[in-house]
């Protein structure tokens, strides 16, 4: 049973692992397998992993194990933050994020593999999105392989650093896997 096991995109995780300091609550929405999470794990934040796919739950939960059981193994456990695996839809009423076990505000919001193109049409709404599960000052990190011309902008996408930054939101960086040597 190999499947559950794959990791889907490790673009994000792999951008994350390089990033300085990681810490303070976290939150990654439509986490998959759980790679991202364990990476935000790993360097000292409290993770809630989140999706709606039972799969994708189930692989989180395994990959959570099996990372703590490494860690333990090899007496780091004590460096790690911790993760929390929960169903969430993100486009549910807010009222409702309690009782998901979603509780804001996050310092840090990550969302791999957005729904392709649908960021750029949305940056409002999502914005508003992670301001809601954020505060002022809450580090965003998106991958968007559909988001090229952003990637590939100099200086970078001023729509999305203002249409964030007026949500209180420090968009640290989006960009597409591809263009940055990183295989989704």
């Amino acid at each position: 049973d190999l499947e559950p096991r794959l990791l889907w995109s490790t673009a994000l995780a792999v951008y994350l692992d390089l990033q300085p300091k990681l810490q303070g609550r976290a939150i990654d929405l439509g986490a998959g397998v759980g790679l991202t999470c364990m990476v935000l794990m790993r360097r000292g934040a409290d993770v809630t992993c989140t999706d709606v796919d039972d799969a994708a739950l189930i692989s989180s939960s395994r990959n959570a194990a099996a990372t703590v059981a490494d860690a333990t193994r090899q007496n780091q456990l004590w460096r790690y933050g911790s993760l929390t695996v929960l169903r969430f839809n993100y486009s549910s009423a807010k009222e409702a994020w309690r009782d998901q076990g979603v509780v804001p505000p996050y310092d840090i919001v990550a969302m791999a593999a957005s729904p392709q193109g649908e960021l750029r049409k949305n940056l409002a709404i999502f914005a508003r999105l992670f301001r809601e599960l954020g505060r002022s000052g809450t580090h965003v990190f998106l991958e968007d392989q559909g988001h090229r011309e952003v990637t590939c902008a100099v200086p970078p996408d001023l729509e999305a650093s203002l249409t964030f930054a007026a949500e209180g939101l420090h968009l640290v960086d989006i960009f597409d896997p591809l263009e940055r040597g990183l295989w989704p």
